[in-house]
């Protein structure tokens, strides 16, 4: 596999991932804030957002450790697939940056984009 072979694969996993926040949103955090049920959590367990989805990226790596030990690399689950966990795992990773660079922003008073 070359540079544009992965760069294109990647593209499709993020369009993929993408369209998972896009589906599940509504699911799971409020209209107003799509961070909402992290920090519902949060309060409820007395931990901050941010160990939350920490909790939620070591609960999806565990996952997938656990299918690949006992189903080998052709896994297939029954009900999530391999891919879907990691996209879930990839999109929490994401969440937990923009709320890290969201946070630092508001800290430092810059914008999350300025941060990069």
């Amino acid at each position: 596999m070359n540079v544009d072979q992965l760069l294109k694969q990647v593209k499709e996993f993020r369009d993929h991932r993408d369209s998972l926040i896009v589906r599940k949103a509504g699911d799971y955090a409020r209209q107003h804030h799509i961070f909402s049920n992290f920090y519902e959590v949060a309060k409820i367990t007395n931990r901050r957002p941010e160990e939350v989805i920490l909790t939620h990226l070591a609960t999806k790596i565990s996952r997938l450790s656990t299918l690949f030990e006992n189903l080998g690399p052709e896994a297939t689950p029954n009900n999530e697939s391999v891919v879907d966990s990691m996209s879930d795992l990839a999109n929490y990773a994401d969440f937990l940056a923009v709320l890290h660079m969201s946070r630092f922003a508001e800290v430092v008073g810059a914008t999350p984009t300025s941060l990069r």
